[in-house]
């Protein structure tokens, strides 16, 4: 039922090219041995430890742990499932890897002392420039890439190349961030390095916000979550290129559901998925909101923010409700939600949207709010568009440009504006590394490698005529 529980892996760094090194932050994924190398020669008792994991990963399925709301419980049968005096490098490596989707905190803790164990292993080098890659902290992160690039088993990884790009930007290291993805063949593995990209990026996989959710649902009956978790099933992520409908999750999900509300608000959970599927005429959809009063002339906002979000969504792309509707009816509550929160919610898009088409003084409100208490760039970005007023332009640019400097339009946008020779390559770099994350947004990596070979030319590397330029 659950096919994610066991799922054939590569254990080593040299395949981890799409986050394979089980991105299970459920613990739920175990890892096995590459045909491609010997992997007992990095960890010699590999084979009976990994087997430890995978029988609790079995049991785990068997059992049903995640849909029945036990991930917790799973988790602690993995933890314990060797007693500390009695754990090797191999124990810390797989559960370092096994926590890195959902608990990067926890991930971090066990491959350190993987490394204390297993002192100079290339794997482990590996793993830990990725996760100070992944959070964050590429100084610490290029200390580690450099090292393994120094090993036999890294030298000419391509994968790992591409990745060390970002950091060595990131440092002011320009020339040995050319020379990685020189050596990363961008011409022979651009699918690859985008897959690469993604797994530095995505967040939490799907999977694991999926049975927290359930986790949370069932254990402390937070049925408020439903909203969100039904959401996750009709927009399921498989990677920037790839959403669509989880329909083996959803049934599952709203058969939960059904047990655990009552009748009226399951029916609205019902009309979520018609909102988002988009499987029902609009005189239909407009009949169940009727019926189920989620949108009526007397209708309230919906308690969850991302129910309102696809329900403004839909009525206004449907033309049901005008943003001059939605102004009158909600305002005064959407302000109060928005400016009480402590975290962004869709809250905020959703009052944005709406002052976009009615009012732009408060929408400079809101995008003030959200670039400064809720730190998004997208709204920084919409007060800088916004301003007519060019010094005033430029001010808010080099503001938002200290907070954001690798958003791909602010990075391009203050190098356009820049008069400054003396920081035109760091103002390029800045631009390099954003296309890193705009990958997601043009779908491919080609005007990345186009950008780094701008930055080539830019400091004149020495070998960027000849082999940039496939």
């Amino acid at each position: 039922m659950l096919d994610f529980f066991v799922k054939e892996v590569h254990i080593m760094s040299k395949f981890k090219n799409n986050n394979l090194l089980v991105f299970i932050s459920l613990l739920l994924i175990f890892p096995v041995v590459s045909n491609a190398f010997e992997i007992t020669e990095y960890f010699p008792d590999f084979p009976e430890k990994s087997k430890i994991y995978q029988d609790i990963s079995l049991k785990g399925k068997k059992e049903d742990f995640g849909n029945t709301g036990r991930i917790e419980e799973l988790n602690q049968l993995l933890l314990s499932a060797v007693k500390p005096e009695n754990k090797t490098a191999s124990d810390y490596f797989i559960l370092g890897n096994m926590l890195f989707g959902g608990y990067l905190d926890q991930s971090i803790e066990f491959m350190k002392i993987a490394e204390k164990l297993s002192k100079n292993n290339p794997l482990i080098m590996y793993e830990r420039a990725i996760q100070e890659h992944r959070n964050n902290n590429c100084e610490g992160a290029v200390g580690y890439y450099d090292r393994f690039f120094e090993t036999s088993f890294g030298k000419n990884h391509a994968i790992a190349r591409a990745r060390s790009t970002e950091c060595y930007l990131k440092t002011k290291r320009y020339s040995d961030a050319i020379d990685s993805w020189i050596l990363a063949d961008h011409g022979s593995n651009h699918i690859s390095i985008e897959k690469a990209i993604f797994s530095m990026y995505e967040g939490e996989p799907y999977y694991s916000r999926r049975l927290k959710l359930l986790n949370k649902i069932i254990k402390d009956n937070e049925t408020n979550l439903f909203p969100e978790l039904i959401s996750l099933d009709l927009e399921w992520r498989i990677d920037w290129w790839n959403i669509e409908v989880n329909q083996q999750y959803l049934d599952l999900d709203l058969a939960l559901a059904k047990k655990m509300l009552v009748d009226t608000e399951y029916e609205k959970l019902k009309v979520l998925t018609h909102l988002v599927k988009k499987d029902l005429t609009k005189d239909e959809v407009v009949k169940l909101l009727d019926e189920t009063e989620l949108w009526n002339k007397t209708s309230q906002l919906p308690k969850s923010d991302i129910f309102m979000y696809h329900l403004v969504f839909y009525l206004s792309k449907q033309g049901l409700v005008t943003p001059t509707e939605l102004l009158n009816r909600f305002e005064d509550e959407l302000r109060q939600r928005v400016f009480s929160e402590s975290k962004r919610t869709k809250n905020l898009d959703i009052l944005a949207y709406i002052y976009s088409e009615t009012d732009q003084a408060k929408l400079k409100e809101i995008d003030l709010l959200g670039w400064k208490k809720y730190g998004v760039s997208n709204y920084a970005l919409s007060l800088f568009m916004s301003e007519t007023d060019a010094k005033k332009k430029l001010n808010i640019l080099d503001q938002i440009a200290l907070d954001f400097p690798y958003e791909p339009q602010i990075a391009e946008a203050k190098f356009a504006f820049n008069k400054n020779k003396s920081i035109e390559t760091d103002l390029m770099a800045n631009m390099v590394v954003g296309e890193f994350l705009n990958v997601k947004n043009v779908y491919n990596s080609y005007k990345l490698k186009d950008y780094i070979y701008s930055l080539a030319k830019q400091i004149n590397h020495k070998v960027y005529s000849d082999t940039l330029k496939d």
